[in-house]
């Protein structure tokens, strides 16, 4: 005799398309390997993604995690519970045919994090022709991530982005998560899905003088609530 299964397939469909999480890359990215989904041991927290290098006081603090992840089975971090630290460091990106010195780039990932003491970051660093180090942005976090709620399994990525302009001379960028640059640095950070892409030209009329026209630079611009674009102020009269 025959058992009926107890799930229709149709219902396993649907669990199943719940279950799987779902990459979300900016359009056009030119960013290698954005899921870190391509490497070697990556099932491992020793695994390595392609086009990454751990590195640091402490190498062993870069770690790979497969606990959470928002592209299939793969997540970049660091676990930093020593007096050292570790910095995953990207290889370098030509610029050239992607991004010139003067253009506007988007960088976006996300993260989750909980940090008891120091601060971490993710670090977009350019560089010359001659891998000359030209300049930093350092995207520093610390505390918890609005999603953190005790382990890495059970928290959830907060989508994070940082509008970039390209500096003079730049040939080379490179993308760096730290566990902080000290050994007061305690705690763990997680992120996935970096992507970086030209920010989409707006419709302008021709010889627009009106600063930032697309509410594109400020705070906080992902939080309808308390996001503020760059030149304009919230208006508290009657």
């Amino acid at each position: 005799m025959k058992i009926k299964p107890t799930l229709s397939l149709a219902l396993l469909a649907v669990m199943s398309s719940v279950l799987v999480a779902k990459a979300d890359y900016l359009p056009n990215n030119f960013w290698p390997n954005p899921g870190f989904e391509l490497g070697t041991n990556l099932d491992q927290t020793n695994g390595v993604p392609t086009g990454w290098t751990a590195g640091g006081g402490d190498p062993t603090i870069c770690q790979v995690t497969t606990d959470n992840s928002v592209s299939p089975t793969h997540a970049l971090c660091v676990i930093d519970n020593t007096l050292d630290y570790g910095a995953w460091s990207s290889d370098y990106l030509q610029l050239a045919g992607l991004a010139n010195p003067g253009d506007t780039i988007i960088a976006q990932w996300y993260q989750l994090y909980s940090i008891s003491s120091g601060e971490m970051r993710l670090t977009i660093s350019f560089f010359d022709a001659n891998t000359n180090h030209i300049s930093d942005v350092h995207l520093v976090v610390n505390g918890d991530s609005p999603g953190w709620s005790g382990t890495i399994a059970s928290s959830t990525f907060t989508k994070t982005n940082e509008t970039i302009i390209v500096p003079p001379l730049a040939a080379m960028m490179t993308a760096n998560l730290i566990s902080g640059g000290s050994g007061a640095t305690v705690g763990t950070m997680v992120i996935d899905d970096l992507s970086v892409a030209l920010q989409p030209t707006p419709q302008l009329l021709s010889g627009n003088f009106w600063p930032n026209p697309s509410f594109e630079l400020g705070s906080n611009l992902d939080n309808p609530t308390n996001g503020i674009p760059t030149g304009w102020n919230v208006y508290n009269g009657s």
